[in-house]
């Protein structure tokens, strides 16, 4: 027995000196948005999207048979899979699709949703597939982007040390998030599941340092952002930060939708070039844990946030800040607080009305759970983050207010969930504007039922509303707008690797003829009879992984 034990011990060794000392995976998808018109108006999609938009001068408003997008994208990923600690290893992804990018036309800018970038049923605006890995694009109907090829990571990893200090490397094309409220990407892609789009990690070219003292982590990380392009040119993941002026007034011509604010805001107006953070994580005890941050994000681009006279420049932001959590038999409890200073050169330029500050509780039980909590987000807060959205409105700021949520299992097949959110505005006056004040009211709403219909496939039906109340601000006739969307998806197991999902969404955007609550876009359109937007999106998605 021992003498056949060591033979075939023998063989397994030969074997394994045979193969290659890496691994390699990767998935395939395909997507496919069919959207549709409804009474003489386009829908419009959670990221403020037509839909319904045929393709042709005049486009008009269609059905699905002319508003017909086909997407695909492949990856495949190699890992090294050495198991020696002193080893140098490696992991690169390569992607290949028509997921990027997309076409301008006559009169358009990138992300038609900017004031003034044209209507949807229109040829002025951006079309194009979902553009990049970061962004929305409000007011750009969907089509196809051109075929091109990227890396999403490219590393080397290994373990080494300087002065006796022990530490671990991350060098090339790397990936890292901290929390939500100080970086993390956004996942942007409300129709298109996958880990490489959803995962929250902003890749960079540069490289993450970790050092271990005892149970504290400190990362150290940095490189160029504005680097990772595909092949074609198209930014993948661009980063923005940096605001100086209020996001929106009631009264301007545009209401928010996307990453943007009203009339005549830009956004967030700097793009991110280079970029340098360092993480701490502490555990607090054997039930709690610290984690602190501090980046500095800098542009190659300088604003002038003051006048001819005074000037006051800026080229990026200092994002810090931290968060806790606890749990107490079964109670979670959490907060968290960041800033987002103005910065030029090192120095600082504007510290006020950029913070943010959460608090929040959790209980869960077998069948059922409870949460709930309270946000603050002043008006200039601009981490590069991902604290959800509010209808059209990604990342929202000017607002303070409570959330809840709750599920419940019916029984073990069937669930039901709901949350809701309640916001005013902070009332801040910034260069004698103010934005959202505490007469203004923003609620969401958000129901769903699950049922998994048998092991391989499941149901999933659900309902999200978004209420504004502007009926009692000063100085503006204002009302209120209202969005609804109904859901009906489904999802099919076709195997251990493969699954088929469905989603029929069906949109309900009322703008009650509010100035400024057109859909699509601002301008000469704002205070037209185009306040509403009814239609609907019907998707597919085959993901393959191997």
């Amino acid at each position: 027995m021992k003498s056949d034990i060591k033979a075939i011990g023998d063989r397994l060794t030969k074997v394994e000196g045979r193969l290659p000392n890496f691994d390699v995976s990767g998935d395939l998808n395909t997507v496919v948005l069919g959207g549709y018109s409804s009474g003489h108006t386009n829908g419009i999609t959670v990221d403020g999207r037509p839909t319904g938009v045929g393709r042709g001068n005049p486009p008009g408003f269609v059905g699905v048979n002319r508003d017909l997008t086909f997407l695909h994208e492949g990856a495949f990923t190699i890992v090294s899979h050495n198991e020696d600690p002193n080893a140098i290893k490696f992991h690169a992804t390569g992607v290949a699709g028509n997921m990027l990018g997309g076409t301008l036309g006559s009169t358009g800018s990138f992300g038609g949703g900017f004031p003034g970038a044209g209507v949807p049923n229109g040829n002025s605006s951006f079309s194009g597939a979902f553009g990049n890995q970061s962004d929305v694009f409000p007011g750009s109907s969907f089509n196809e982007g051109s075929e091109s090829f990227y890396f999403q990571d490219f590393n080397v990893q290994f373990n080494t040390s300087i002065a006796g200090l022990k530490f671990n490397a991350q060098v090339g094309r790397v990936g890292y998030k901290v929390s939500p409220y100080l970086f993390q990407r956004e996942d942007t892609t409300p129709y298109f599941a996958n880990d490489r789009w959803d995962n929250g990690e902003w890749n960079f070219d540069g490289a993450i340092l970790g050092f271990n003292f005892g149970r504290a982590k400190l990362d150290v990380f940095g490189g160029r952002a504005s680097s990772f392009v595909d092949n074609q040119g198209n930014l993948v993941q661009p980063m923005y930060t940096g605001r100086d002026v209020i996001g929106y007034t009631p009264g301007d011509p545009d209401r928010p939708r996307g990453h943007f604010g009203g009339f005549g805001d830009t956004g967030l107006d700097f793009q991110v070039d280079q970029l340098l953070g360092a993480k701490l994580g502490l555990p607090l005890g054997s039930t709690g844990a610290l984690n602190l941050a501090y980046i500095w994000l800098d542009s190659n681009s300088v604003l002038n946030t003051g006048t001819s006279s005074a000037p006051a420049l800026a080229n990026g932001t200092a994002v810090y800040g931290g968060d806790v959590k606890f749990n107490f038999g079964g109670i979670a409890v959490s907060g968290s607080y960041s800033k987002s200073d103005l910065r030029y050169d090192g120095h600082s330029v504007n510290t006020h009305d950029d913070s943010m500050w959460t608090v929040g509780a959790s209980y869960a039980r077998d069948r059922w759970g409870l949460a709930g909590g309270y946000k603050r987000i002043d008006p200039l807060f601009s981490a590069p983050g991902d604290w959800g959205r509010i209808g059209i409105w990604w990342n929202p700021t000017d607002l303070k207010g409570f959330h809840a949520n709750a599920w419940f299992d019916l029984t073990k097949s069937l669930r039901l969930s709901a949350s809701g959110e309640w916001y005013t505005g902070t009332d801040t006056t910034i260069f004698g504007t103010t934005g959202l004040s505490n007469d203004d009211k923003l609620n969401r709403w958000v129901v769903g039922l699950e049922y998994k219909l048998a092991t391989s496939y499941n149901l999933a039906l659900g309902y999200e509303e978004v209420d504004w109340d502007l009926s009692n601000r000063a100085g503006f006739t204002g009302g209120k707008p209202r969005e609804r969307w109904y859901n009906v998806g489904f999802g099919f197991d076709l195997g251990n690797r493969a699954k088929l999902s469905v989603l029929w969404q069906i949109s309900d955007y009322d703008g009650k003829g509010v100035f400024g609550f057109d859909p699509f876009s601002g301008g000469s359109n704002a205070n037209s009879t185009g306040t509403r937007a009814t239609g609907g999106l019907i998707t597919t998605q085959l993901s393959i992984k191997f």
